[in-house]
């Protein structure tokens, strides 16, 4: 993503949509900030439910 907005101009077309190439990037890096801090830390649960007969367990490791 780095790359491709080395060719591309900071300031959008105002006629455009609004959903620019750099809009993708923030998004893209966003999202891998918040997956790496899920991991960063120790494990965790994130789900532990038993009911009668079924029990669902979801763990971040």
């Amino acid at each position: 993503m780095k790359f491709i907005c080395l060719f591309i101009p900071r300031r959008p077309n105002l006629a455009s949509s609004s959903f620019t190439v750099y809009t993708a990037k923030e998004l893209v890096q966003i999202t891998m900030n918040l997956f790496n801090s899920l991991t960063d830390f120790e494990p965790y649960d994130l789900v532990d439910v038993t009911t009668h007969k079924v029990r669902i367990s979801i763990k971040i490791r």
